[in-house]
């Protein structure tokens, strides 16, 4: 039990020091993996959280095997197929740690993750520390162990999300230690039917509250499996249109304030093109978007792509 109010802002709930979470779907192989790399952990102050997607492989059998293994304290949750965003948000309630380190299934957390994680937060000051979301790192690619994305300008470096990603230019993976009081403030928006959304729209909303510690120092090994999510971007984007019609459109309204101007008109691109798969008219999508000029000089293109998209579906149900 973290006994340090001061060190450990909203503090007073949390058992664990960290929670694990993994949300995993028919990866019952993989996430053994994964779990073993919990287990191997040189900080072990932790709890592990699965929340299985509706799985329908042997993941319930895998996790129990697991769990007779190990000293930590296990929580199997199964829910009805919905997408990661709801085994995510299904987490909120359930996690006794005072961060929370999402884990996918098929990736493994280095061997000092955990430790380099707290000696990274314990390193901002106290003082401070409120105002700090947690504490974010690099990832590599397995097997080869290469660096995704590039290294922060320096480290460590106290910023938000948006400055980051606009005014720094930083791009590629990274995994973080979030505090799970903030993160039960940023729950993700689902929409009946859809399954995915853009995970920036979380940290967007953030970053006008909270900066993170970005440390140069690999906390997450990354094995993209060819099924994944990240491999299928046009089948994922096109199944949840409102989902990203609404994050392109708070991009556009209230993140863009490093972007140039071929960024925000990108976003408001995507906007309309989003809005169309989701069957929002005209007046709707006007109505919607502060900047009204950029709309317009958007609306051929996004209009374009959304009935490009509906060709490519179309052949895709033909097929």
């Amino acid at each position: 039990m973290i006994r340090d109010p001061d060190a450990y802002p909203s503090v007073t709930p949390y058992k664990y020091l960290f929670t694990v979470f993994i949300p995993t779907y028919n990866r019952a192989e993989l996430l053994v993996r994964a779990l073993d790399s919990v287990a191997q952990q040189t900080f072990g102050d932790c709890e592990v959280l699965i929340v299985d997607d509706g799985s329908t492989d042997r993941t319930r059998e895998a996790v129990a095997e697991w769990s007779k293994s190990t000293n930590l304290h296990v929580n199997y949750v199964w829910q009805e197929n919905q997408g990661k965003p709801a085994a995510y948000n299904n987490a909120l309630d359930k996690i006794h740690g005072y961060f929370t380190v999402p884990l996918d299934s098929d990736d493994q957390l280095v061997t000092r993750a955990l430790e380099i994680l707290k000696s990274a937060w314990e390193q901002i000051p106290v003082s401070e520390r409120g105002g700090f979301a947690g504490v974010e790192g690099l990832c590599v690619k397995y097997p080869r162990m290469a660096l995704l994305g590039e290294r922060f300008p320096k480290s460590p470096l106290d910023a938000n999300f948006i400055e980051v990603s606009f005014k720094h230019k930083r791009s590629g993976e990274t995994r973080h230690a979030l505090r799970t009081d903030v993160m039960k403030e940023y729950p993700f928006p689902v929409f009946s039917g859809e399954k995915h959304m853009r995970e920036s729209v979380i940290w967007c909303r953030m970053a006008h509250r909270y900066r993170f510690r970005y440390i140069n120092e690999t906390i997450q090994i990354l094995d993209q499996q060819p099924d994944s999510l990240s491999r299928k971007p046009f089948e994922r984007r096109t199944s949840s249109p409102n989902s990203f019609r609404l994050a392109f459109r708070e991009m556009a309204n209230d993140h863009c304030r490093y972007c140039t101007f071929r960024q925000h008109y990108n976003y408001v691109v995507r906007y309309v093109r989003y809005s169309w798969l989701a069957k929002v008219g005209l007046r709707q999508q006007v109505r919607q978007i502060d900047n009204v000029g950029i709309w317009w000089l958007s609306l051929l293109q996004g209009s374009l792509e959304a009935l490009w998209d509906r060709i490519r579906m179309s052949r895709h149900d033909a097929g």
